[in-house]
């Protein structure tokens, strides 16, 4: 389906977004540690999907934050946090692409930088409760 989506608009940024969001959901469902290599590859896949995407559109940050997640899948964390950061040059002031970050701070183990940019997602949104629930999680962890 998608390859004849793309034989019809090979340009098309939304159609490469959308091989790379099944890629990525494919390797995200690759929970066996003995596949991980296969993880690996398949979130590659979608890496180059993700890139040919930001090709014909490069100011798309909810991509950016797909391609972020990708990396972590591929095992890439510098190039995840790389990306998160340009999400938020390009939409400094949503949300999400804070609360994006925070989370993977997180994930990396650093909780007062996820602290940090959790607070400035809160703040940015204050009537969505995610960043402030993690806020709540992490601060409740602390000794």
């Amino acid at each position: 389906l998608f390859r004849s989506a793309l034989r019809l608009d090979p340009h098309s940024p939304e159609i490469h977004a959308l091989i790379g969001d099944v890629y990525r959901q494919q390797s995200a469902d690759t929970t066996d540690p003995d596949l991980q290599p296969e993880r690996q590859l398949i979130a590659r896949r979608a890496i180059d999907a993700y890139q040919s995407a930001l090709e014909y559109n490069p100011l798309h940050s909810e991509v950016m934050l797909k391609m972020a997640a990708a990396c972590e899948l591929a095992g890439d964390a510098p190039n995840a946090f790389r990306w998160y950061q340009q999400a938020l040059q390009v939409d400094p002031n949503n949300a999400f692409n804070w609360l994006r970050l925070g989370t993977f701070y997180h994930r990396q183990g650093d909780l007062a930088q996820a602290t940090r940019v959790l607070e400035h997602a809160a703040k940015l949104n204050i009537s969505d409760g995610t960043a402030s629930e993690l806020l709540r999680q992490i601060r409740a962890a602390r000794p």
